[in-house]
Order: C-alpha cells, then sequence, then structure tokens
C-alpha cells in the first residue's frame, strides 16, 4: 500500500513538472531576448513611471499573499477541522498523501511568503528612486538581470508547484473521505 502511494504522489509530481514544463514556467533558453525601450523624458513621465512600477509591485504582493493565505487556511482547516479519530483510522497510503500533502502546501505557503518578502524589499529600494528619479535603477530592480525576479523565481515557481501538489494529494484525501465513507474509530 505505501509503495502504490509513493507511486502515485511521484506519477502526479511528474506531470505536474511536465505540465509547467510545457507551459513555458521552465523553458527560459530558446527565447530572444527582448530590447527595453528608452526611458529618456520629461521629469513628469519618469515619476510616473516609477509611480507605475511601485503600483505592479503592490499588486504582486496582493496576488502572492493571497496564496500564502490560501496555504494558512488550508493547513488550518486540515489540522483543526478534520476528527483526528478519523485521520488515524485511514489506510496507510491516505496518511502517506495526506501528510505529503499538509508538507507541500505549508512549504508553499513558506516560498511564497519568502516571494513576497522580496518583493517588499525591492518596493523600498524602488521607492528610494523617487528623489532622484532613476528609472534606470527601479527598472533594472524589476526586470534586470539581477532584478527581483531574476533572483527569486525559484521560490515563485516552487511555491506553485507545492501548492498544485497539495491540492492533488489533499484533494485525493478529501475525496476519499467522503466517497469511501470507512468505518473509522468506531
Amino acid at each position: 500500500m505505501a509503495l502504490t502511494a509513493i507511486v502515485i504522489v511521484a506519477a502526479v509530481l511528474t506531470a505536474l513538472y511536465r505540465l509547467l514544463v510545457l507551459s513555458g514556467g521552465l523553458r527560459r533558453a530558446n527565447r530572444p531576448e527582448v530590447s527595453l525601450p528608452s526611458l529618456h523624458g520629461p521629469d513628469e513621465y519618469k515619476l510616473e513611471y516609477i509611480k507605475a512600477m511601485l503600483e505592479l509591485v503592490r499588486e504582486d504582493i496582493r496576488h502572492v499573499l493571497l496564496r500564502v493565505t490560501a496555504a494558512l487556511a488550508v493547513t488550518a482547516l486540515f489540522i483543526t477541522q478534520v476528527p483526528y479519530d478519523r485521520l488515524i483510522g485511514l489506510p496507510l497510503w491516505t496518511r502517506v498523501i495526506l501528510c505529503l500533502g499538509l508538507a507541500s502546501i505549508a512549504l508553499s505557503g513558506g516560498l511564497y511568503f519568502r516571494y513576497v518578502r522580496s518583493l517588499h524589499i525591492t518596493q523600498m529600494r524602488m521607492t528610494r528612486c523617487i528623489p532622484t528619479l532613476d528609472v534606470y535603477r527601479t527598472r533594472a530592480l524589476w526586470a534586470g538581470p539581477s532584478g527581483v525576479w531574476q533572483r527569486h523565481k525559484t521560490s515563485y515557481r516552487s511555491g506553485t508547484l507545492l501548492f498544485a501538489a497539495s491540492a492533488i494529494l489533499l484533494g485525493t484525501v478529501v475525496f476519499y473521505l467522503f466517497l469511501a465513507r470507512p468505518k473509522l474509530g468506531h
């Protein structure tokens, strides 16, 4: 039974990895480099550019914080709302999948939080560019070779992969709990 669970989990993770590769999430080598437009112009345009970049960072933070909240909520829901006696009575393969799912979603939330923290630091650095209207530094902080995405995309992508894996794993347990209706703990 445990071997079956491990094989199922490996197949699910392999499928998620392939999905991520096919969607272009991990493929970057064949993409041509895009030249960015010039940032020359009046000071008003530079200020608006920096403000727009800051708003983009804020939107990204809000978006990722929703995922952090969802990860924490699902973990708390499983821990507090599913009776412990019912979980202990599950077959071994189901408990293994449950533990892997909870670990995946907790790690996903941690990776997303790490990414949000880096976005917050980048937002503070971008804000420091306002007095000097340094649009080149602002763009470099966001999209440059050592920008926030280039340095922290692994946290975001890994969080996304683990979030999807946990949805499948925990969904399998919920599916079993509702449809199999095992006689547990009686």
